[in-house]
Order: C-alpha cells, then structure tokens, then sequence
C-alpha cells in the first residue's frame, strides 16, 4: 500500500516557497510526475495533512495555498530549516552552507517528520 504524503502548493499548483521566475520552481498537477532539480533541497512533504495545514498558517500567503496529497519517490532528506529565497536556492545553499545570514524570510523549523524526497507523484 502506497503511504501518501501532503504537499503545500500555490493557488497555481506550484512550489509555494519558490519563485515562479526561478529555475526550481515546480508544478503539481494531478496524475503528474514530479522530479527535484539537481541542486535543490528535494520536494518537501509533510507526513499529515494536519501537520501541512499547520505549516501553511505560518506563511504569510496562507489564504492561497493548498495541500495536495502525493506519492513519495525515493530517499529521503530531512530538513532543519524552512526558507522563501528573494534570491534563488543555489544562492541560499552556497550562502548557508557558509553560515553566513541571507536576505530570506524563515520560516522556521519544520514539523517533525517533514522530508525533502527526490520525487513525488501527485494524487489530487
């Protein structure tokens, strides 16, 4: 059996920490394979939709996003720090990894058992 997973997406079902003008910027449209750039931290899901609902009320454009359950491919990361870039992803690794601060709005610690996985196939 298939254990789904939830995925905060835009009011266009897009990635809703990404630009839209940034090369990491992905859609999730039903029935739709979806797979991270190389360089990116991975698609970030939650475990419940409870937890998703949850996370979405901390961001500022709550009113828009949704969650839409999804099919986790592959292993995953687990993220210690959620973050919108004004820049792009590459730039924010490169500056975090140097631990150095950045121009982001941070989101904060992410729920308990939230992952970043390599893919995701999207349900609804």
């Amino acid at each position: 059996m298939e254990e789904y997973k939830y995925k905060i997406v835009n009011a266009n079902d897009g990635s809703c920490v990404v630009r839209p003008s940034s090369k990491f910027y992905l859609t999730y449209k039903k029935g739709k394979r979806v797979k991270a750039l190389k360089g990116s931290l991975g698609i970030m899901v939650f475990s419940t939709m409870e937890l998703a609902d949850s996370f979405k009320d901390r961001m500022w454009d709550r009113e828009t996003l949704k969650v839409k359950r999804v099919i986790p491919i592959g292993t995953p990361t687990y993220p210690t720090t959620i973050a919108y870039t004004v820049s792009d992803i590459a730039t924010f690794n490169k500056m975090a990894a140097r631990e150095r601060s950045v121009d982001y709005y941070n989101y904060g610690a992410p729920p308990a058992g939230t992952a970043c996985y390599p893919e995701v196939i999207v349900v609804d």
